[in-house]
């Protein structure tokens, strides 16, 4: 196993548990469930949009495999926990989900080019060192007031947005149960590999 995937398990985990937040938040204020500021609403519903961009870490065992050296990883045992979790297809969904998501086209379509740039600008993916990609931070739109009023009326009147929000939902929960579930394999698998080493080990 290359070292950093249960870092970048950890992040991606944590990042979509703020986009599912965010599109709580979002249809809830659609839904006249919650009360929110218009400039909350933009907020929440740019943020709903966002998805983690699936990075490769399968370079060194796609290599491994193109060139028939997988049997390098001598330990069977290690080589199957390996396989298994390089193979997995959790990073591919999510990414593809996140960028065909209909919910993202429709808030792209429902609002100005020039308030979405502003939103992205001020509220977008910022780097945190421990966590990867953090967006539940506080921001602040640097925007008229009339623009910020204007898109959330934009965004209210959209009869699809909450019909497409609930679908975004649904992907999102089952992504995280997928990451979780990888999550959770590769510390049971490489805990048992670790406890079945030290034995053999003495």
């Amino acid at each position: 196993m290359e070292r950093g995937e249960d870092k970048v398990l950890e992040a991606t985990i944590d990042y979509y548990r703020q986009v599912s937040a965010s599109a709580e938040t979002t249809l809830n204020a659609l839904m006249m469930r919650q009360a929110s500021s218009n400039e909350a609403l933009l907020i929440s519903a740019y943020r709903a949009s966002q998805y983690a961009w699936a990075p490769n870490l399968r370079a060194t065992f796609d290599e491994l495999v193109a060139t028939g050296d997988l049997s390098l990883i001598h330990d069977a045992k290690l080589r199957d926990i390996a396989v298994a979790f390089y193979t997995g297809e959790a990073f591919e969904i999510s990414d593809v989900e996140g960028r065909q998501s209909r919910y993202r086209e429709a808030f792209r379509m429902t609002i100005a080019p020039e308030t979405y740039r502003a939103i992205t600008k001020a509220c977008g993916d910022r780097p945190d060192a421990a966590n990867g990609a953090n967006i539940s931070y506080v921001c602040k739109l640097d925007l008229p007031q009339a623009d910020i009023d204007d898109a959330a009326e934009a965004l209210r009147a959209n009869k699809e947005l909450s019909a497409l929000l609930r679908l975004r939902i649904a992907e999102l929960d089952n992504e995280l149960d997928s990451f979780v579930t990888v999550k959770d394999f590769l510390e049971s698998s490489l805990g048992d590999y670790e406890k079945s080493a030290r034995r053999r080990s003495d």
